[in-house]
């Protein structure tokens, strides 16, 4: 039975979600946001297909792999910059690497005040 270019696409994709994870989880615990910088730099990521299906499991990736759901200094560290949800710190993080890979301007300050508005809004603060 032979495979479809599609089958082997989500295959692709399953085996770089699998390596991923697997570097995440094992190697790279930073406790800020350089550290994230420094640690996704090593990854070289610039290359990767980053479509939303595989963004979205790298991102859920990184805020499980690196313990924004647990007490992790990550997560101190966030929360004492005014986020509060892992979701959002994991979105933070990508965020502003590519915005550094860029050469733009993050606002890690402008960050925290988007979510906090969003979750005031949503979760009627």
């Amino acid at each position: 039975m032979r495979s479809t270019e599609a089958e082997d696409s989500l295959d692709h994709h399953r085996y770089q979600n699998i390596l991923l994870y697997r570097i995440l989880g094992e190697r790279m615990k930073p406790t800020n946001l350089n550290e994230c910088h420094e640690a996704l730099t090593k990854m070289n990521l610039h290359d990767t297909d980053m479509t939303p299906p595989t963004l979205n499991f790298f991102l859920r990736s990184l805020r499980n792999s690196w313990g924004l759901w647990e007490d992790s200094p990550l997560k101190k560290y966030f929360i004492q910059q005014g986020f509060t949800h892992p979701d959002d710190m994991s979105e933070v993080i990508w965020d502003s690497y590519c915005a550094m890979r860029e050469g733009k301007e993050f606002s890690l300050l402008e960050a925290a005040e988007k979510y906090k508005a969003y979750w005031a809004k949503n979760r009627g603060e």
